[in-house]
């Protein structure tokens, strides 16, 4: 892609972003529903990320 321009793409690059908005939910969700005074571990975040994909 060159000159400024747009065109199709693929690899975790691309899916960083939408990776990250589904975090800032779950996140949102955490400290809504469960508490507002402690974090999950990070290691929680990505185990349920990774427990709950699904191969597309």
């Amino acid at each position: 892609m060159f000159n400024d321009s747009y065109g199709p793409d693929s690899g975790t690059s691309m899916a960083s972003p939408a990776v990250a908005g589904v975090l800032a939910l779950m996140l949102d969700s955490y400290f809504s529903n469960v508490s507002t005074t402690t974090r999950p571990l990070n290691s929680t975040m990505k185990a349920v990320l990774i427990q709950t994909a699904q191969d597309l």
